[in-house]
């Protein structure tokens, strides 16, 4: 539990970043998700647990990088192999991509709404990929509003005792991203106080002084 009345002097009032160590009274720490919704398989690979792919037909915002030609190439990749699987629903993805590679050429994003389950099949197809030493699809569930999720997975992500109390209690907007490795936000800035949270893997956090 941190000291709410430490934090707002380090770095609420005089608007400076601060780290939370994880074991240290990381918010994190007070986040079911971080347990509850990744798991390793038996090659030690990070997935999702069932308790999220239970929401598997749950639509979501994503973005998806076609940055270079090889990213183009694993798009088209991508899209092909789930037209070639015998499941409608791969079939209706698939269809899905096709209008993403149309409308986002000469672009670097793309943005579509997909089931979670277009992520766990782009998880999969990586995979293979990598054992192939072929280039990987970028796609990444972004900014998928929490009041936007189902229910059990918003239990996941209660609004952690330092938000609700260093502050007026208010949150503006609270977001989760979600997707391949590797993947990244272009430099940009945030209106708003922010608190982010590592549910899994690892991120670099690239700040620069406000006056630039």
């Amino acid at each position: 539990h941190p000291d709410i009345h430490a934090f707002q002097q380090k770095a609420l009032i005089p608007k400076k970043p601060l780290v939370f160590r994880h074991g240290a009274g990381s918010p994190t720490s007070q986040l079911s998700a971080a347990a509850k919704w990744f798991t390793q398989d038996d090659s030690g690979r990070r997935v999702l647990t069932d308790h999220v792919t239970n929401f598997n037909d749950w639509p979501f915002p994503y973005e998806l990088v076609q940055s270079s030609p090889q990213k183009r190439d694993a798009v088209i990749s991508f899209r092909d192999w789930l037209m070639q699987s015998s499941a409608i629903s791969d079939q209706i993805m698939a269809g899905i991509l096709q209008t993403a590679i149309t409308e986002g050429e000469g672009r670097q994003f793309s943005q579509l709404y997909g089931p979670l389950l277009l992520l766990v099949k782009a998880l999969e197809f990586n995979r293979l990929q990598d054992s192939k030493r072929l280039s990987t699809l970028e796609l990444y569930i972004a900014q998928a509003l929490l009041s936007d999720l189902p229910q059990p997975l918003q239990d996941d992500l209660r609004t952690p005792e330092l938000v609700r109390r260093a502050g007026k209690g208010d949150v503006y907007s609270s977001s989760i991203w979600l997707g391949t490795e590797p993947t990244y936000t272009p430099l940009h800035r945030d209106p708003n106080p922010n608190l982010f949270c590592q549910l899994c893997g690892s991120k670099s956090l690239r700040i620069l002084p406000p006056a630039i």
